[in-house]
C-alpha cells in the first residue's frame, strides 16, 4: 500500500487515485526540479522527492490556496475554520439528507447560506477555504466577480481535513517552491 501525502485543496481531478497505482514509481528517483505543469491540489508534487517544485496552474483561486499554505501557520488556519463554524452554526459531521433530521439540515443550509454571503461581501481567502469544506462535494467554485457560487453540501470539516492542512503547510512552508500562473513566463 502506498503512502499518500493528502493534499489540503479537494479539487476535481486531483491525482490520488493514479498515485495509489504507482504514478509516482514512474519518475526518476533523484529529481533536481519537479515541473506539477497543471498543478490543481498540488498532489503529484506533495508526494514526489524533489529539490525544487514548480507549482503551475491557470485557476487564481489555487494560487491564493498556494499562498496561503506557504505563509499561515497550520493552527492559524484550523483556528480560523474551527471558529467559523462556531460563528455561523456550520455542520459539525456529515448530513446525508435522507438520513438526517431534515429540520437540522435546513439550519445548516442556512447558516451556509448566510456564511457565503459574509465571503462574497468581504472575500477573505480563509472564508473562500472554509466554505469549500461545507459545499457541494466539497469543491470551490468562483464566478467572474469572484463571488462563490457552490450550494450546500453533505459535508463538515474533519480531523482528516486538519492533518491535510497540516500536509499543505509542511510542504509549501519547508521546500524550495515557485508558483507560476499557466499563462505567465516568470513567477508570481
Amino acid at each position: 500500500m502506498v503512502n499518500i501525502v493528502s493534499s489540503p485543496i479537494l479539487y476535481m481531478g486531483n491525482k490520488s487515485r493514479l498515485i495509489r497505482r504507482g504514478l509516482i514509481n514512474l519518475f526518476p528517483k533523484k529529481i533536481d526540479t519537479f515541473i506539477d505543469v497543471f498543478s490543481g491540489s498540488a498532489s503529484v508534487a506533495m508526494n514526489t522527492n524533489a529539490k525544487r517544485y514548480i507549482i503551475n496552474d491557470i485557476d487564481d483561486t489555487l494560487h491564493v490556496y498556494y499562498n496561503m499554505f506557504s505563509t499561515q501557520p497550520k493552527e492559524n488556519i484550523v483556528s480560523h475554520i474551527q471558529n467559523r463554524i462556531s460563528e455561523f452554526n456550520l455542520p459539525r459531521k456529515t448530513t446525508i439528507r435522507c438520513f438526517s433530521d431534515k429540520m437540522e439540515v435546513e439550519v445548516y443550509k442556512q447558516a451556509y447560506y448566510k456564511f457565503r454571503d459574509v465571503y462574497n461581501k468581504y472575500k477573505s481567502p480563509l472564508d473562500l477555504y472554509t466554505l469549500m469544506f461545507f459545499a457541494f462535494s466539497q469543491q470551490f467554485r468562483v464566478n467572474k466577480n469572484g463571488d462563490f457560487n457552490m450550494p450546500f453540501g453533505n459535508n463538515c470539516f474533519s480531523s482528516q481535513n486538519e492533518k491535510s492542512i497540516a500536509n499543505g503547510c509542511k510542504f509549501f512552508q519547508k521546500n524550495n517552491i515557485t508558483c507560476l500562473l499557466y499563462t505567465s513566463p516568470s513567477p508570481r
